[in-house]
């Protein structure tokens, strides 16, 4: 009756939080998890660790960049021990993206883009220097 309860609230399941990394595979992605602690070995400060785990998208939803939740379950495979419970939030670039795809350029493009235009493109900090020297 007690774990009918727990897993209900969701409690007894450890959720994770962190950003997706890397997504190379179908129905699989990378996610860094980022954790806070105390350091008090020599220098008494608060540091940072980050673990990265590769997880579960069965729905393959997530894209780079997205802040996840993720728990784990069992081994889907020799390293994917993880699964995605919910994405929390997308990066507001990634919404105007999926929203509009024709404005999705690849580096490809670009590429085609300067060698056909034979455009030169200059460094915002030569721009910068550059007007300093008319002024």
């Amino acid at each position: 009756m007690i774990s009918k309860v727990m897993d209900i609230l969701g409690r007894g399941r450890k959720i994770l939080r962190g950003t997706i990394i890397s997504k190379h595979h179908t129905k699989t992605a990378m996610v860094e998890v980022p954790t806070v602690f105390f350091d008090a070995t020599k220098y008494s400060c608060v540091t940072t660790r980050k673990t990265k785990y590769m997880i579960d998208d069965p729905e393959d939803k997530c894209i780079v960049g997205d802040f996840v939740q993720i728990v784990p379950c069992a081994p889907v495979s020799k390293r994917k021990t993880h699964t995605l419970l919910k994405i929390t939030k997308r990066p507001l670039t990634t919404e105007f993206i999926l929203q509009n795809p024709h404005f999705k350029v690849t580096n490809r493009e670009v590429t085609e883009q300067k060698t056909a235009n034979k455009i030169k493109y200059i460094p915002i900090d030569e721009l910068v220097r550059q007007k300093e020297k008319d002024q």
